[in-house]
């Protein structure tokens, strides 16, 4: 009875202790004022892309998208101009390079 007493507590108190992220004392700022700084637009160069993509490490698994880095550092001379176009940029579902 003292271990399943003691458990409840334990999580108990982790409820607790991870349910204070989720409220705030302090109000969210209006959202006005979070639109009233023009945010610089992120901008990347072709070099800066063919750069990261010849990088790539050639010994790590293919990710979500199964394309091999080796796949990757072959194609960047064709893939670099297609990835740095803003209105393709805008319209694909983009996966961080981890480097």
């Amino acid at each position: 009875m003292q271990l399943c007493v003691e458990a409840v507590y334990r999580a108990k108190m982790l409820n607790k202790f991870y349910c204070r992220f989720d409220t705030s004392s302090a109000p969210l700022p209006h959202s006005s004022s979070l639109t009233d700084h023009a945010t610089p637009p992120f901008l990347i160069t072709e070099h800066e892309v063919r750069n990261l993509l010849r990088r790539q490490n050639s010994r790590k698994a293919a990710g979500n998208d199964q394309i091999s880095a080796t796949t990757l550092k072959w194609c960047a001379d064709g893939l670099a101009p297609i990835l740095t176009q803003p209105s393709l940029v805008e319209r694909l579902d983009l996966w961080p390079l981890h480097l």
